[in-house]
């Protein structure tokens, strides 16, 4: 028979808490350009234009362009 662990109890988990600040306008405004911008790049990719070398030097400026905090988990 399996013992169902707890892990709450055994230690073994830690609740992170953390403060989410919410977004001002002006990041939210990065934040959308900055999914717009990759939308458009992937599109590109998708049908041709560009090729993923291009792509990956697209986005790079992308990122630089709209700095957010989506941008590092692109």
């Amino acid at each position: 028979m399996k013992k169902i662990i707890d892990f709450e109890q055994s230690g073994y988990f830690l609740p992170f808490k953390s403060e989410v600040k919410p977004l001002t306008p002006e990041q939210l405004k990065t934040e959308f350009m900055f999914l717009w911008a990759e939308m458009i790049t992937r599109n590109m990719l998708d049908v041709g234009v560009i090729c993923r070398d291009e792509y990956l030097l697209i986005m790079a400026e992308n990122r630089l362009s709209f700095p957010t905090y989506l941008a590092p988990l692109f």
